[in-house]
C-alpha cells in the first residue's frame, strides 16, 4: 500500500505585502475586458470622429440647402406680377435666418439652426401657424446621413425625406395664410 501525501506551500501573503494577491475568477475576467477595451480605445475614437464629421457635413449641407431653397423661391416669387420685393431674407449668421413680409413686420418665418443638436426648427406664428423640425441623423450603416422630419422634436411619424423644397413651399404658404 502506497500512501501519497502532498503538501502545497503558498508563499502568497497578500495582506502582508509579500507577493501578488491572488485574483478571483471574476476580477481576472473583468481585467481582460478592461485591457481589451483600452486597446480598442484609439479605434473607437477614430470612429466617433468620423461619425461627427459625417453629421457635421450633413448639417452644413442642410443649412445651405434650406437657405438656397428659400432664396430661389423668393426670387421666383418676386418675378411674379405685383409681387416684386415683397419678401426679405435676413441672415442671423450661424444661428439661421428669417423671411419676412416687408409690409407686415410681425408676419415672418424663423429658421433656427442648432449646430450642437444638428437640427433646424422652422416656424411661422402669423398669419398661419407653421412648425417644422429637421434633424440630421446617421443612416443604418453609418456611411451617410438622412434627414428626420416632423412637426416637433417628439414627432416620430413623419416620413424621412431629403427634399427641402417641399418644406420651404409649405412655410412660404403659411406666411401668406394658406394652410397646406
Amino acid at each position: 500500500m502506497l500512501l501519497d501525501v502532498r503538501f502545497r506551500i503558498n508563499f502568497n501573503f497578500g495582506s502582508f505585502g509579500f507577493g501578488r494577491p491572488q485574483m478571483s475568477r471574476r476580477s481576472e475576467m473583468l481585467a481582460g475586458y478592461a485591457r481589451r477595451a483600452k486597446a480598442n480605445q484609439p479605434q473607437q475614437n477614430e470612429v466617433a470622429i468620423l461619425r461627427n464629421r459625417l453629421l457635421d457635413d450633413g448639417f452644413q449641407r442642410l443649412r445651405e440647402d434650406l437657405k438656397t431653397a428659400f432664396e430661389q423661391q423668393i426670387d421666383e416669387f418676386h418675378k411674379e406680377p405685383d409681387c416684386a420685393d415683397t419678401l426679405k431674407l435676413e441672415s442671423m449668421g450661424e444661428n439661421g435666418f428669417s423671411v419676412q413680409k416687408r409690409d407686415d413686420a410681425e408676419s415672418k418665418i424663423d429658421v433656427k439652426c442648432d449646430a450642437g443638436k444638428r437640427s433646424v426648427a422652422i416656424s411661422c406664428k402669423r398669419p398661419t401657424k407653421f412648425t417644422h423640425f429637421i434633424e440630421v441623423m446617421l443612416n443604418s450603416n453609418e456611411t451617410g446621413t438622412y434627414l428626420y422630419q416632423g412637426e416637433s422634436r417628439k414627432d416620430k411619424d413623419m416620413s424621412v425625406t431629403s427634399d427641402v423644397d417641399w418644406i420651404v413651399s409649405k412655410a412660404l404658404l403659411a406666411l401668406y395664410g394658406v394652410e397646406g
